[in-house]
């Protein structure tokens, strides 16, 4: 309940003097939301609500009965006081030397006072009731805001308007009732945010699934049945075909599901490693892949977050896989650490025709950007490895000072997709860019494909991103997309029961061009030369976030969607 302090406000108050002659000094008592700049003098500061007042004592030390005097509060550079009932922050204004404040779970409504204190870079305002952030739009020191769970919360405009909010900063607004297309735009202006919870970056759909299959007319292949074959897949990321006709998916929460005979399992495959606690940007378990010799020996690899000391970084970690759990799971390479980037990292893993690997490692961006033209570190790089995990004799930098020697490319941003093309055996990679300039790369022995120093894309608040899409020594994308498609999973069609579409790429994608329900498969015709011929945008009519598309066996093409409630769809033609 609001009340005023256990301070008087009386407008005078008379306070004895330590001097010899007894005489009084006479000091203002302000009112709750009276500022001290006003006052000449020192003057005290009250708060009109008794619990936010004892949160203020019991942070500088102070009884009940000595006067939080203006100069003593504006010395306060940290407060906390969770689940303390507060109600009201009238009064919080004057603590001006605020830098870090965390009034979780409380009844705050109006933060208004805030608006005063410019020095604070973080906010933890979660579990209150709080309508209106207007009073955040001008505090450009803020590094971290939290406001989860204040769920009549909607119009976070003032958060976009807050210019200095941007790479490397943390914002939190899970539990809120945000638009899912209003956060999609926050998470577009402030990519490098790590604390915006993966349901906000992927909210639920637009548009509801089918029940039933649907028929839909497509161009080289007149027409094509999509089905649903399971849903209850938490944010999938991969997927592999096993032997017998099952299917492996990876969830970003940790979880390695399987489904059989086209019902997912409610049963989670045990086994798999430690991706952290919470949900936090793309972080998790990411991709899996069988051994090429899989029937012989059982090998799944996925890639993976990996929580370490100051952070997490990106693992390859294989098991055996005894139909129901992995086995002698372990790390077979674990990436150098490159700080809070990690949270948005993508990574796949890619089998190449002689046996060796190709994994791939994203999160070059925010104060990572510089790192993917680094080659001492892992992150912006595609790495080849032999299927331990060593280092393969003949990498493009073995031997090579100053370069890892897993390196086999450089100058990548946020690799979500990956597929050798069967013609050539070479590996091909998406690039997940910001506004604009999402790529598909020909990855070639120690080649640099020029992120951050050349890009076709602009920044998420509008600016390019380089000054050219191309120089000497770098390599050109082979494919561009301008708006992009936040290009993800991948792969080359080769299967006979879409004869026109055999040679096709056929790339995921998550929405076009930053508008919510765009997300697509775009089928990409290429000539002898892997050049571009045409496009075309499949199931578009879903609403869909896609995150990956694989061909199983039988030459279907499988297609995951990126949601809490994900889905498995199949595509098979109409005969």
């Amino acid at each position: 309940m609001k009340s005023f302090g256990v301070t008087s406000v009386l407008l005078l108050t008379l306070i004895l003097s330590g001097t010899s002659s007894g005489q009084a000094q006479v000091r203002p008592v302000l009112r709750p939301g009276e500022l001290c700049g006003d006052q000449v003098g020192a003057a005290i500061a009250t708060f009109e609500d008794a619990n936010l007042e004892a949160a203020v004592r019991a942070a500088l030390s102070v009884s009940a009965l000595e006067d939080l005097t203006c100069g003593l509060v504006s010395g306060l550079t940290a407060l906390t006081a969770e689940n303390s009932g507060i109600e009201s922050l009238e009064g919080i204004q004057n603590l001006t030397g605020l830098t870090n404040l965390e009034l979780n779970a409380n009844s705050i409504t109006d933060i208004s006072p805030l608006s005063r204190l410019a020095s604070l870079t973080t906010v933890g305002l979660v579990n209150n009731s709080i309508t209106n952030v207007s009073a955040l739009r001008d505090l450009t020191n803020l590094r971290d805001v939290r406001l989860q769970s204040n769920p009549d919360l909607r119009i976070i405009q003032p958060l976009l308007d807050n210019a200095a909010l941007g790479a490397g900063d943390r914002i939190g607004l899970g539990s809120t009732d945000v638009r899912c297309v209003d956060l999609t735009v926050l998470a577009a202006n402030l990519v490098n945010v790590d604390v915006v919870q993966t349901p906000e970056l992927g909210c639920e759909p637009l548009t509801k699934l089918p029940d039933e299959p649907v028929i839909y007319r497509t161009f080289e292949q007149p027409r094509i049945r999509v089905t649903v074959v399971a849903q209850g897949l938490e944010y999938p990321w991969g997927m592999a075909f096993l032997p017998d006709g099952d299917i492996l998916v990876t969830e970003r929460p940790g979880r390695l599901r399987i489904i059989r005979d086209g019902v997912l399992d409610p049963e989670p495959i045990s086994g798999t490693p430690y991706v952290g606690e919470g949900d936090v940007g793309i972080a998790g378990l990411l991709d899996v892949a069988l051994h090429p010799r899989y029937a012989d020996n059982n090998l799944v690899y996925l890639t993976y977050s990996k929580p370490v000391e100051n952070g997490a970084t990106i693992a390859l970690a294989r098991g055996r896989f005894d139909g129901t759990a992995l086995r002698d799971l372990h790390d077979v390479f674990v990436a150098d650490p490159w700080g809070r980037r990690v949270d948005y990292a993508g990574s796949r893993v890619v089998f190449a025709p002689d046996g060796t690997l190709y994994m791939t490692i994203g999160g070059a961006f925010g104060t990572a950007r510089p790192l993917a033209q680094d080659p001492s570190t892992h992150v912006g790089k595609v790495l080849r490895l032999n299927d331990d995990g060593s280092v393969p004799d003949d990498n493009p930098f073995v031997g090579q000072a100053g370069y890892k020697p897993e390196i086999f490319s450089l100058g990548h941003r946020n690799q979500q997709g990956a597929a050798i093309r069967p013609e050539t055996g070479n590996l091909w990679a998406s690039e997940h860019a910001p506004q604009g300039g999402d790529e598909v790369n020909v990855i070639l022995a120690g080649r640099n494909y020029g992120w951050p120093d050349v890009s076709d894309g602009r920044e998420y608040r509008g600016a390019r991103v380089a000054e050219r899409p191309w120089q000497d020594g770098m390599e050109r994308a082979a494919i561009v997309w301008l708006p992009s498609i936040a290009a993800t999973g991948m792969t080359f069609y080769t299967g006979d029961r879409f004869p026109a579409w055999q040679g096709n790429l056929f790339v995921a994608g998550l929405m076009t061009g930053r508008i919510w329900g765009t997300g697509h498969v775009e089928r990409i015709v290429l000539n002898r030369n892997g050049e571009e011929l045409r496009r075309e945008w499949l199931l578009t009519e879903l609403g869909q976030r896609i995150r990956h598309v694989s061909q199983s066996p039988d030459g279907l093409l499988y297609v995951l969607t990126d949601a809490k409630n994900g889905a498995l769809i199949r595509i098979e033609p109409v005969e």
